[in-house]
């Protein structure tokens, strides 16, 4: 074996990492209208999965303009939570906070074409959410919070 093609299936493994990372990333985003936690749990592993690429050399960190500002409202709310009158409590309401590791590993992973592709998946999913709910609306009279399936 020879050192081009070492090198060759080096880059073919974190392509495929870069592949599987941007597919968890839409599974997250297909998944978050009817499962949150079944969303968050592909986010974690599109997470890792985009950790492992930047470790190995296949990826760089990059982050938007916005995300330092963003951290800082993090660690706001953060320390907010810890000074509350039940921090326990005010802590574990703050998980949604892990939504906003996200924007580093999509805007990394959903570039170029890719974009477009994400849009799709979210507009798709929120036409079929906003289908569904017109039709239990619609033809299950679920006109009231009360009545809606859990």
């Amino acid at each position: 074996m020879t050192s081009a093609s070492l090198s060759l299936a080096g880059a073919r493994e974190g392509l495929d990492l870069d592949r599987v990372a941007y597919g968890l990333i839409l599974a997250s985003t297909a998944t978050v209208q009817f499962s949150p936690s079944a969303s968050q749990g592909l986010l974690l592993a599109a997470l890792i999965a985009w950790g492992v690429l930047i470790v190995r050399g296949g990826a760089r960190f990059e982050s938007p303009p916005f995300w330092l500002p963003m951290l800082v409202y993090v660690g706001l709310t953060l320390v907010s939570s810890m000074f509350s009158i039940d921090p326990m409590r005010s802590l574990d309401r703050t998980r949604q906070l892990t939504w906003f590791l996200a924007v580093p590993a999509v805007y990394s992973l959903a570039r170029g074409s890719r974009v477009a592709t994400v849009l799709t998946v979210i507009l798709s999913v929120g036409a079929l959410s906003a289908t569904v709910g017109i039709v239990q609306f619609a033809t299950l009279h679920y006109d009231s919070l009360g009545q809606r399936p859990v």
